[in-house]
């Protein structure tokens, strides 16, 4: 017996899928995130300066953190995913079947968020341990340069830091698009609650 082959839905598809929730509620005109995306970047660049020291207790107090909420996250997704698609609004009139419509879109918007949140929540996991790497590669050449006479090539010392600086300044983005998106997701989770009780 063959099965109808599913695709997976892939990392570009849950970026597509949270942004197409920036728009306005009242109009449905959609808002652009460049403005956003490019002061996080900015801010990114000038955030990795004070980075560069020993954050080995500050990544390990975000990594608590993030880990944390993206497990409240998951149980988040899985209730929404798992919820019964039909919802208690009481009434078969035209104005309560707007109003149900709206609830489940805003239900599955709201999956989409939360799914987003944890896309971006692992990247901050990834890249805080990928950020540990140069700097312990770091600590072997300058050991190295104590037992052996013979010193590695300068390139690669540049080489390390340039990475260390783009882990950096990765890992600030991704730790400020976290930081909106939960902040976001908690507006969103209100505001569905809120049109839940007015469909009642």
């Amino acid at each position: 017996m063959s099965y109808p082959s599913r695709k997976m839905v892939s990392f570009r598809e849950i970026i597509e899928n949270n942004n197409a929730t920036f728009y306005n509620y009242r109009t449905n005109e959609k808002t652009s995130l460049r403005a956003r995306i490019s002061f996080f970047a900015l801010v990114a660049v000038f955030l990795s300066i004070f980075l560069m020291g020993e954050i080995g207790d500050f990544l390990s107090a975000v990594n608590t953190v993030v880990s944390i909420i993206i497990g409240f996250s998951f149980s988040v997704m899985f209730y929404i995913a798992t919820e019964k698609a039909s919802l208690n609004i009481n009434g078969d009139s035209l104005e309560q079947q707007n109003k149900k419509e709206i609830v489940e879109k805003l239900t599955k918007e709201l999956f989409y968020n939360v799914t987003y949140f944890i896309l971006i929540a692992i990247s901050v996991l990834v890249l805080s341990m990928a950020i540990l790497i140069p700097d312990a590669w770091r600590i072997l050449l300058a050991v190295g340069d104590l037992f052996w006479s013979r010193k590695p090539p300068a390139w690669m010392d540049s080489a390390m830091m340039a990475g260390s600086i783009a882990l950096r300044i990765a890992f600030a983005f991704c730790l400020l698009e976290a930081g909106f998106t939960f902040a976001r997701l908690v507006g969103r989770v209100n505001f569905l609650f809120e049109e839940k009780m007015k469909s009642r």
